[in-house]
């Protein structure tokens, strides 16, 4: 595959999300759109209480002065908080892409755009929803469009102090170092346009369950995911799949001519069912130096390719990995330093070696445990 050159950025994407159902993401559109008019509507009559005429103000002076004390009190409180209603564009991308090198593609558009809505009812709990409405085109021979609607970070979240407990959609992004952080082994990649986005843009959100916690410079931050969704993956005809089907190519290079012919006529199959597991990070900031420590068991987001010869296929396989980690920050010599260091354990089950000896569904082959460090 040859990498695309020349891209020329209109505009710069804050960050790109993910969902499920597409007809659900369109009703929560529509939804967002009638509630921004009702959010505008309120804070129109926001604007006018609060620049009421000074009669009007006069006539609830004497109220105000009969009360007691205490009375005052609990109707000052109970006047501090008002429900917010908030909606907007989280994000917005217009880029063209020119790729004079590639040999059936000549160029590619893209349209991003993620409306949402924040909602605070009480001081405590807050809702928020969003719709990422996604659209691309690429021209050339190898020419094809798509244009798709999925739900972006909707969560629910209820806070008291220094906790704060989250439920829904989210985008998690733990690590400190530039690029790729070692300790990432929580969120879920997009990869659909590579390299092309900053970082948090190449994150998506995920089901999940949070739990964020402060005790003076400690921070605890614990997150179980319960249904597993794997990477966001390039289009089949997109420059940037990793499995070209029309020539059999693997990342842009020839494999050999029985997986070439695989990659170009067999079915491409997801093992990305059950659950993404769990992990837990703890920070601590302060002088002389920021440090923390994760440690987890999770599914990668980002697969490998299983092939079957027998049966024409191909599997992306999310293996789990337990994993623990450190990482650092501090200021010396006029700059800042950052560095990460994380273990993993990857556990994968390989395919079954012979159909006579693993002929039960429910039958699996014994797991193999491999270790790689990351310095």
């Amino acid at each position: 595959m040859t990498t695309p050159h020349q891209t020329a950025r209109l505009a710069s994407s804050l960050r790109h999300v993910t969902g499920f159902a597409t007809p659900l993401a369109l009703a929560l559109a529509l939804g967002l759109t009638t509630l921004s008019t009702l959010a505008a509507a309120e804070n129109a009559r926001s604007v006018a209480d609060a620049t009421a005429t000074p009669a009007a103000a006069a006539f609830d002076a004497p109220e105000e002065a009969e009360a007691g004390p205490r009375q005052r009190s609990a109707r000052t409180t109970a006047r501090a908080f008002r429900p917010v209603l908030r909606t907007g564009i989280d994000q917005i991308l217009l880029e063209l892409g020119a790729t004079p090198e590639h040999p059936s593609a000549s160029g590619a558009a893209w349209l991003r755009a993620t409306p949402y809505l924040l909602w605070q009812p009480t001081r405590n709990w807050e809702l928020r929803a969003s719709v990422a409405l996604d659209a691309v085109h690429q021209s050339g021979d190898q020419a094809y469009s798509d244009a798709q609607a999925s739900l972006g970070d909707t969560w629910l979240r209820w806070r008291q102090g220094d906790t704060r407990l989250s439920a829904g959609l989210q985008t998690i992004l733990w690590g400190r170092v530039d690029g790729i952080p070692l300790i990432d082994r929580v969120s879920r990649a997009d990869i659909s346009r590579v390299l092309l986005d900053d970082l948090p843009d190449r994150r998506q959100p995920q089901a999940a369950l949070r739990w964020e916690q402060a005790f003076g410079e400690w921070a605890l931050d614990a997150v179980i995911l319960p249904a597993f969704q794997g990477a966001n993956l390039p289009g089949a005809d997109s420059v940037w799949n990793p499995l070209n089907r029309r020539t059999g190519r693997v990342l842009g290079i020839a494999p050999q001519p029985a997986l070439a012919a695989l990659v170009r006529s067999g079915t491409v199959n997801q093992d990305d069912g059950g659950d993404g597991g769990a992990a837990l990070r703890i920070t601590r900031t302060g002088k002389p130096i920021d440090f923390g420590f994760v440690i987890g068991r999770t599914r990668q987001s980002l697969p490998y390719f299983r092939p079957d010869f027998a049966r024409g296929t191909l599997t992306a396989v999310y293996p789990f990995s337990r994993f623990v980690g450190a990482d650092a920050e501090w200021v010396a010599a006029g700059a800042t330093w950052r560095t990460e260091l994380v273990a993993i354990f990857v556990l994968i089950r390989p395919p079954p070696v012979a159909p006579a000896v693993w002929s039960t569904a429910d039958r699996q082959s014994p797991p193999v445990r491999c270790a790689r460090w990351h310095p």
